[in-house]
């Protein structure tokens, strides 16, 4: 038997999430980069996947009433994957979600799930019920990848491009718009489809709004898979690296290009950080150390280790980026375990720390000395 249009495009997407999902772990491994949410998102989608081809085929018996049980779950895995990919873009553009954007996401996940589960009670005790539900189900759902991708994506992706205008960047902006447009197109389907009024036109274009993600999805993982790097491509302007004692003697000072030229006295920065930690060690007699100290222009982000402390002055501070100078710090604490152990303060003895921040930091570009 001849499988549906639809039954291929499920087995298509699933199998490309599959594909990805093994790539992409080898390749973070390989590469030691932290993309949990990325990770995340394709191991939804290929649950969602394998779902979406049992209820399209129908190759597998339903549950008494509940004859759409593997739709649910399908849009459940799903929706899940829309909030990671969510969680991915702050992840790379701020130190933690913004509570406005997380609330909508979290408020679209929470209906969809609640209407969801809601039409699997309905089915089993008052069947007409459900079909009301469907339309929260809808509601939830179809917003979710808008809201992620017009909302959030497009704007981070567009704020990369304008700092590096780099092509890979457009690869993502056009990923976002496909998506986009496939999912509004599903959305109108599902709105007017619910209360029968579906324009001729709809059902005309019904396929894009299945085929737009799929090459939306292509496009965005590909360029990752391509150069796995990019997930620490991040749209701002990171001025230098020190690193010092957790006393605040600087040991190790490494300066990068940056779009916006600024020059640094390295004494100066070096001792602005010691008589802040001085204040708060000594006069606060703080416990916990400093995390950060920021203006409106930059932030100084500081992380700790068992010897050290690695401080960056950026233009906008980012979760990837903590935790990857928190791997810098062990990097760095592995390397000179003996110097660090006798605290030897020569700065030429860490010289070669420098090697440490291209494999950690790929996008950061040590500037040369005049």
């Amino acid at each position: 038997m001849a499988l549906d249009i639809i039954v291929i495009l499920n087995i298509i997407i699933t199998s490309l999430y599959g594909i990805f999902l093994v790539l992409f772990a080898y390749q973070t491994k390989v590469k030691g980069r932290s993309a949990p949410y990325l990770l995340l998102l394709l191991f939804f989608g290929v649950v969602g996947g394998f779902l979406a081809i049992v209820d399209s085929s129908g190759i597998l018996p339903s549950f008494g009433p509940y004859n759409r049980i593997y739709l649910i779950l399908e849009l459940v895995c799903y929706g899940l994957q829309f909030f990671f990919f969510y969680l991915f873009i702050e992840d790379i553009s701020s130190l933690k979600p913004r509570l406005s954007g997380l609330m909508i996401m979290l408020s679209l996940l929470i209906l969809q799930n609640t209407a969801l589960w809601s039409i699997v009670w309905f089915s089993a005790v008052a069947p007409d019920a459900a079909d009301y539900m469907w339309l929260l189900a809808d509601i939830g759902y179809d917003n979710l990848p808008i809201v992620a991708f017009l909302f959030f994506g497009l704007p981070t992706y567009y704020r990369i491009y304008r700092y590096t205008e780099e092509k890979k960047a457009l690869g993502f902006i056009l990923s976002m718009i496909l998506a986009s447009t496939g999912f509004i197109i599903i959305s109108l389907i599902d709105y007017t489809g619910f209360f029968g009024v579906k324009p001729v036109l709809l059902d005309n274009i019904s396929l894009l709004g299945e085929i737009f993600p799929l090459l939306g999805l292509l496009i965005f993982l590909l360029t990752y898979l391509i150069d796995v790097d990019y997930i620490y491509r991040l749209p701002s302007d990171h001025f230098l690296l020190m690193v010092t004692y957790r006393s605040g003697v600087p040991i190790h000072f490494t300066t990068f290009e940056t779009k916006k030229e600024v020059e640094i006295e390295e004494n100066l920065f070096s001792g602005f950080i010691s008589s802040i930690g001085m204040v708060f060690d000594q006069i606060l007699q703080s416990r916990a150390p400093i995390q950060s100290i920021s203006s409106e222009e930059a932030t100084i982000v500081i992380r700790s280790g068992k010897n050290i402390m690695a401080i960056i002055l950026t233009k906008r501070p980012t979760a990837i980026l903590e935790r990857a100078m928190d791997k810098y710090i062990d990097k760095f604490e592995k390397k000179y375990r003996e110097p660090l152990k006798n605290e030897i303060v020569e700065i030429n003895a860490f010289e070669g720390a420098k090697e440490l921040v291209k494999p950690i930091f790929p996008f950061f570009r040590i500037k040369k000395q005049s």
